[in-house]
Formats: C-alpha cells, structure tokens, sequence
C-alpha cells in the first residue's frame, strides 16, 4: 500500500478544493450577437461555484474577438477550434476540459436563471445526496410557457417515465462521472438524445418542476431546425447510423412501443425513397416487432405500395408547405 506524506495529503486536498463545483459546456457558431447573453446569464448565478467552457466552433463572423473580453476571467477557458465541428463535435471537444464534479450544457442562444444553478444543486446536496442528476423545465420564449412536456410535479424520474412520458425541452445537471467516456455520436446531428439515453440508463435523476432555463426560439435556424430542411441524403446516412444506437432503441421499445414505432416507420419510409433496399428491411421487421396498429399497418402499406417517385414528392412538399396535412401522417 502506498503512504502519503501529510504535505501530500494537504496539496491533494488543496487541488480537489480548488476544482469547480459545476461545469458549464457552452458551444457556439457564428452567433457573436447572441453568445454573451448566454455568457452573462451564467456569470449571474447566485451560485458562483463553476467554470464555463466555451468552445468556438469554427465561427466565421467575430465571435472571436467579442470572447476576448472573457478570456482573463478565471471562471472562463476559451476554446477555438479552425474548423466547424457540427454541434456534436464541438460539444465531444469541450468534454476533455471538463473539470467538475457536475456538468451542464447551455447553447450559445439561450439564458438561464439567476437562481437555477442554486436550485438544481440544492437537490443532491439538501435532499437526496443519491440523486445523481437534476432535471428542470425550460420557457420557450415564443410560447411563454413551459417547453417540456409531460411532468406537472417535482418528482424522482426513473428511466421508464422519462422515454414514456416526457417531451419538449428540459435542461439539469448530470454528476460528471457518469458521462465519463460517453460522446455524442457525431453522425446523428438532432439526435442528442441518443446520447443522453445512454446516461439515463445509469442515473438516479431527480426532476424539478421549476422553468429555470430560457430556451430562445425567436431567431435563426438551429441544428435540429436544420434536420428539417428537404435533404434526403441526410436522413439517409442519419437512419443507417441510427440503427448502431442500440441503448436509444432498446429504451423506446421497451418503454415507449409507440414512439419506436413511428421512428420505425420513417426510418423505413426514408430508406425507400433512397433506395437502400437491405437497411429498408431492418426497419421493415422493427416496425412489425411492436405489433402496430391497424392505423399504423395502414400508413405502412400506403408507403410500401406506393413508388419513390411519389414517396419523394410527398417528402418535400411537407417540408416546403406550411399546410401539413396529408404529408404529416408520415412524420407525427
């Protein structure tokens, strides 16, 4: 067994003292009119126990050098990469900085509380210190009202409420070392989720019901707002990717039949029209394991009867028509 020295011991405790209680993921891209909003509202906090890694993801406007100005505070590490990474790479880089116990993220447009890293912390370290991850409600700022649907009480959120319950947009904080090697797959851009339903199997989450993050809608587009752009060659290579996210699959047929039935059905809807005839059939099998619907066996055999050429036409006039219907059948 190896000793210790008590002038070890005291810069080993020194050094964990001087680690950030919370760390704060703030990726951004060419949004230099926008990202010090976020900045400030964290720097705000009553809670002051943190540092904010801020990664610049390849931004072609001056978010460089409206970031300069944070450089020196020593609550802020500042980040640059050459090159834009896509939301997911810049989020992968910025783990590696990460440096405290609990970890956050927060996009370059939206805000936060003044009190919400104090509410979410109190949670672990007042009631229930086995609670390793804190959930809270988000205002949509072109609604008013409460992005997350699904929980209308404080309460413990096992996984199999959250995949059968939940949607919308929440925000919290996760204990570090639960994330530990886990990336965002870089190859599903608007499918964070399949990330975090990796850490959802493994935590002991609390959710609060209190909107303490300020999710901003009234602007430019997003990444996930992108995903809805008529592109096929995108969903393409996102629902042959998606088929590797065995956890996010598993979560939703086992706790939500439904959902797994929809995605089921576009991923095989998609594949048709771009002729990946092999994959189509893997989604084929997944949609059937759930013993879907009449409703649904319906809108299955309307897309499988029907040619790629008129599947294709239908796939953009969704996307370009603010009148969903009938086009929406495929995508709600």
């Amino acid at each position: 067994m190896e000793s210790y020295s008590s002038k070890e011991l005291t810069q080993e405790t020194q050094k964990i003292n001087s680690l950030p209680k919370i760390s704060i993921l703030l990726p951004t891209y060419n949004r230099a009119h926008l990202v010090t909003r976020a900045i400030d509202s964290i720097l705000n906090q009553t809670y002051q126990n943190f540092e904010i890694v801020i990664v610049n993801n390849g931004s072609q406007d001056n978010t460089k050098e409206v970031l300069q100005s944070y450089e020196k505070n020593p609550k802020i590490k500042v980040l640059h990469l050459e090159k834009n990474r896509g939301y997911a790479g810049g989020f992968n880089y910025g783990l590696q900085f990460v440096r405290g116990e609990w970890f956050t993220e927060i996009g370059d447009d939206d805000l936060i509380k003044e009190d919400a890293l104090e509410k979410l912390i109190h949670i672990p370290e007042n009631v229930d210190p086995n609670v390793n991850a804190v959930t809270c409600n988000a205002i949509n700022t072109s609604t008013n009202k409460m992005a997350g649907m699904g929980l209308d009480k404080s309460q413990y959120l096992p996984i199999d409420k959250l995949v059968a319950d939940t949607s919308g947009i929440f925000w919290g904080i996760t204990k570090t070392e639960l994330i530990g090697d886990l990336r965002i797959n870089e190859n599903l851009p608007g499918h964070e989720q399949t990330f975090w339903r990796k850490v959802d199997v493994i935590a002991n989450r609390y959710y609060l019901h209190e909107a303490l993050f300020i999710w901003d809608t009234a602007h430019d587009i997003t990444t996930s707002g992108k995903f809805r752009l008529p592109d096929l060659s995108h969903r393409e290579k996102l629902y042959i990717e998606l088929l590797n996210e065995h956890n996010y699959w598993d979560s939703l047929q086992q706790y939500n039949p439904m959902a797994y039935e929809k995605k089921s059905l576009k991923g095989y809807y998609f594949l048709k029209i771009c002729r990946q005839n092999r994959t189509k059939e893997k989604y084929r099998e997944m949609f059937f394991s759930t013993s879907p619907s009449l409703t649904s066996r319906f809108k299955f055999y309307i897309i499988a009867l029907s040619p790629r050429w008129l599947l294709s036409i239908t796939f953009y006039a969704y996307c370009r028509s603010k009148f969903t219907w009938p086009f929406s059948m495929f995508y709600d």
